[in-house]
């Protein structure tokens, strides 16, 4: 039966009517005769009072009513127990609100620890669990505990938690200094990059840095991006500076190290001229330095054809024809002994010659210099600058060895000339005899006097500055002097007065070369005569018609002549008649008509007449101005010819 309520105003407009519950002093009592009521004997307000009549406490909660007289009690109106109240939502760790059965509107929180939310377990953070007061709360570890990576840099600090649940990186700030502090202008001092590396702060790619410096053969130093400063040099071989080229002179390249490099010849590297008369050696600085041979030195002209004797006249070999009889030798000791790179010794002319090759004395294969001075070499051993080179030649060892140097060096009477013959490795020697003192005359020939010398290191005793005397010079000094002319005639050959315009005729040189000089005798008819003379190298066979390959090389004008065999003499140009040995050459005599006397001819090339070097043979009559062919027939005349070795 649902209990009735009564006001609890209508209740104390009663108790003021009966002058109140409990009058008279009795205390009441609780029958607890109704769920939910509870006894009040604290006063005698419901004594007497009918039951419902408010008492006690007239405030009403959702858990309990205004207190009411209950048989003569007053007692309280408690909601019963688990009935519900206050908060009526539930969580894990709040329940519902629930009565307490005495009244009280109670919170069911669970009990401390209870698991609830994030069950996961890490360094940093328990799992959730209800705190006893109706709220789940995560059980972070506190903060600065260990956890994580524990090692520890200038950038990274051991990983802690942070108090809310969370292991965190202790990462330096960005641009905190670190590492190398050393500043260059492609690196700047290291520092932390906020996410624990120490970086190093290299300048960008092509920062400029270091020499500003561009040329041919290099750019401004630029940084790299990894921190070094790079010399940006041009690749070695590039073209620079100079494209001149020349024999002592090759165009300028790059070295690859920034520096463009002058590419000259080596001292003494062959350039310019180089005959008998003059050689040119680079200077080493790009530049070609001549040096004649002295004057007077025998030669021979190349560009006028093989065999053509001549002497040197400023660096050029000249027009001068000579030639040389066959060489003599010198000798100097080829007794074996002790060995030096070289020696030096004086050579005396008692007549003038010319010193055409050295022989020298080696026990294995070298590569030989030899140097001459004008005087004796006494005093310039020391002295490069007082000698000439006269060249450079190899030999193979064993003994006596020919130096392959073609000398034309005069040497006159009472003259002395000092020579140097030396290997051009100061590992490599030839041999010397030791002799008596310096200055004493070891050999002499009667053109020539070998004096005793020194010995020494290359070059000019580089390096030690030692001369160790006195030594004798081992080998052989080869030599030539000047001889006559020879005089071939046919004027012995029977005359049948035979007479043309002109005569061809050959020359052979029969085991040395042959230079024609001076002049030609011939036989002329009475009167004035023109007289015209040609020569050619080969046989005048198959050219009689035409006057290619001729050149004019003598002649005389208004030439009287008184016939019967009197001789006219037609001079010859100096030079330019050579011929080279087992070779012929041919002449030609042409009086344009006038009558040139000739003998009558057997075989045109048969001999005539042999002085033993040279020849002349059968020629042909032959009509004016290269009119071909005639009979054979022999030059009537003498022809003066020399002969070179």
């Amino acid at each position: 039966m649902k209990r009735q309520r009564v006001s609890y105003t209508a209740l104390a407009f009663a108790m003021s009517v009966l002058g109140g519950c409990g009058a008279g002093g009795s205390s009441g009592t609780d029958a607890g005769a109704d769920t939910g009521t509870t006894a009040d004997a604290s006063g005698p307000f419901c004594e007497g009072a009918a039951d419902g009549t408010p008492c006690g406490d007239a405030t009403e909660t959702a858990c309990s009513g205004p207190d009411t007289c209950l048989a003569g009690a007053c007692v309280k109106n408690h909601v019963a127990a688990n009935t519900a109240c206050g908060d009526t939502t539930s969580s894990v760790c709040d329940g519902a609100d629930t009565c307490d059965g005495a009244g009280m509107c109670r919170s069911n929180f669970a009990s401390a620890s209870t698991a609830c939310g994030d069950p996961a377990v890490t360094e940093c953070n328990g799992a959730d669990s209800c705190n006893g007061a109706g709220t789940c709360v995560a059980n972070f570890v506190s903060a600065s505990t260990a956890c994580g990576d524990p090692t520890s840099s200038e950038c990274d600090h051991a990983d802690t938690c942070d108090g809310a649940g969370t292991c965190v990186p202790n990462l330096v700030d960005a641009h905190t200094a670190c590492g190398d502090p050393a500043v260059t202008p492609c690196n700047g001092a290291d520092s932390c990059n906020g996410a624990g590396a120490c970086l190093p702060n290299f300048a960008a790619a092509a920062t400029a840095c270091g020499s500003p410096t561009n040329s041919a053969c290099t750019y401004a130093d630029t940084c790299d991006s990894a921190g070094t400063c790079q010399q940006n040099h041009v690749a070695a071989n590039v073209p620079c500076g100079s494209a001149l080229d020349t024999e002592c002179d090759d165009p300028d390249v790059c070295d690859g190290s920034g520096t463009c490099l002058p590419r000259f010849a080596s001292i003494g590297a062959a350039c310019g001229v180089n005959g008998d008369c003059a050689s040119g050696g680079c200077d080493g600085g790009g530049g070609c330095v001549t040096q004649f041979m002295p004057d007077a030195t025998r030669c021979y002209d190349c560009a006028a054809g093989p065999g053509v004797c001549n002497v040197c006249s400023t660096g050029v070999c000249g027009e001068v024809a000579f030639c040389m009889e066959n060489g003599s030798g010198l000798n100097g000791a080829f007794a074996s002994g002790p060995t030096r790179n070289g020696t030096m010794f004086d050579v005396v002319a008692t007549r003038t010659v010319t010193i055409t090759g050295f022989d020298v004395s080696v026990n294995a294969p070298v590569t030989l210099e030899i140097y001459y001075k004008v005087g004796t070499w006494n005093g310039f051993a020391n002295t490069p600058s007082a000698w000439t080179k006269l060249g450079t030649g190899s030999v193979n060892g064993g003994g006596a060895q020919r130096v392959p140097l073609r000398l034309r060096l005069p040497i006159a009477a009472g003259q002395t000339l000092a020579f140097y013959v030396t290997t051009n490795n100061p590992y490599t020697s030839i041999t010397y005899t030791i002799g008596s003192a310096p200055g004493a005359v070891y050999s002499s020939d009667g053109s020539l006097t070998l004096l005793e010398g020194a010995g020494l290191d290359y070059p000019f005793t580089k390096g030690t500055g030692m001369v160790t005397e006195p030594r004798v010079f081992n080998g052989t000094i080869h030599y030539a002097a000047d001889t006559g002319p020879l005089m071939l005639s046919t004027l012995g050959e029977p005359y049948t007065g035979d007479v043309s315009d002109g005569a061809m005729f050959d020359v052979r040189a029969n085991y040395a070369n042959t230079v024609m000089r001076g002049v030609l005798d011939v036989e002329l008819e009475p009167g004035t005569h023109d007289v015209d003379v040609y020569f050619r190298r080969g046989s005048f066979v198959g050219h009689e018609g035409a006057d290619t390959g001729w050149v004019r090389v003598g002649g005389i004008t208004g030439a009287v002549s008184a016939g019967g065999g009197a001789l006219t003499s037609i001079p010859l140009d100096a030079g330019g008649l050579s011929i080279a040995s087992s070779e012929v050459g041919a002449l030609y005599v042409d009086t344009h008509g006038t009558g040139l006397r000739t003998s009558p001819g057997t075989t045109a090339g048969a001999e005539v007449i042999s002085s033993g070097p040279q020849s002349l043979l059968v020629g042909s009559a032959i009509d004016a101005d290269f009119g071909g062919v005639g009979p054979a027939a022999v030059f009537r005349g003498t022809f003066q010819s020399l002969y070179c070795f």
